[in-house]
């Protein structure tokens, strides 16, 4: 999304030159020793989308260090349920969406993507090799890369909450398209085989809601965690349409689902596919973004709800 906005952004500056602009502009280089511009002198570096994407990707491959912090993509639940085109499709995009958010947030996870299958492979393989460099893409099982007490499952059916991100441990999402896996406890089942601790990310106690997430969504929402320890922030990457949909099931709280419905909408990254605005929402800090929920829910008119996005956008 910022190499988008980059992007856009160098196509609106283009088009403010007009014919007449464009001559004043080539007056103003020839008479002056050095003018600063696009394609005239600078003070800083001009960077193309490939020079961006290796900057990401460097970002990423920096924290398989001592000092990363793993995260962990289990797909290991290939051989427990049969998966058709649609949904192997759609799981590959998952994992892409998830390399993609963890590529651009300020301090990347460690990211490993295991137990995959020899089909798995090689489908990730036919693609472009860029799009798995800033991960580690592996056969091997979670226990055979780190140590079980360290390990901690999260997974929905678990009844112990995670309240605090803690360093040492290594968080470990289940790569289960939610279609496929149901309302079984895959997860959790996993967990207690293997005999390593679990958790699950708080959303009944902070919204009230008890939803599946994609993977690409658990990724989002555990880097603002581990960035912040608020999970009220971290809870933005949050589908809207599962507010709107609770909004819906319960007329006789509906004035106020719906305005926390709207407030999350109109700051959550996923409701914004301008890339301009999406890039203003997805840097808002989570002081900046409790206050602006806070607005929004005070707010008694469009024109005042007007307002305070145009503060967000600008």
């Amino acid at each position: 999304e910022m190499i988008d906005f980059f992007g856009d952004m160098k196509k609106r500056e283009r088009g403010l030159f007009s014919h007449a602009a464009k001559a004043e502009r080539k007056k103003q280089i020839k008479e002056a020793d050095i003018f600063y511009g696009l394609g005239q002198n600078t003070i800083m570096l001009r960077w193309d989308r490939k020079r961006m994407i290796s900057h990401y990707d460097w970002m990423v491959a920096r924290e398989f260090n001592n000092w990363g912090i793993p995260l962990i993509i289990d797909l290991s639940y290939t051989g427990t349920y049969q998966l058709d085109n649609k949904r192997k499709t759609s799981l590959i995009n998952e994992l892409h969406h998830s390399v993609h958010y963890n590529r651009e947030v300020k301090t990347p996870f460690q990211l490993h993507i295991t137990g995959l299958n020899d089909e798995q492979m090689k489908e990730l393989n036919s693609g472009s090799a860029d799009d798995w460099t800033c991960c580690n893409v592996t056969q091997q099982l979670n226990t055979d890369l780190f140590p079980p007490e360290r390990l901690v499952y999260l997974s929905p059916d678990s009844r112990n909450d995670l309240r605090v991100f803690n360093p040492d441990d290594v968080y470990v999402i289940g790569g289960i398209i939610d279609e496929v896996g149901g309302h079984k406890p895959l997860t959790l089942s996993s967990a207690k085989k293997m005999g390593i601790r679990h958790a699950r990310l708080p959303m009944k106690l902070v919204m009230g809601l008890s939803q599946d997430l994609n993977v690409e969504t658990c990724v989002a929402i555990m880097a603002d965690f581990k960035a912040t320890n608020d999970w009220f922030y971290a809870f933005r990457w949050v589908p809207s349409r599962m507010l709107i949909q609770r909004a819906m099931q319960h007329p006789d709280r509906s004035p106020e689902h719906r305005l926390i419905a709207r407030a999350h909408r109109l700051l959550s990254p996923t409701a914004e596919s301008e890339p301009v605005k999406y890039a203003k929402i997805w840097g808002l800090t989570n002081k900046q973004y409790r206050y602006y929920y806070r607005k929004i829910m005070e707010c008694s008119s469009r024109d005042q709800l007007n307002e305070i996005m145009d503060q967000v956008y600008s």
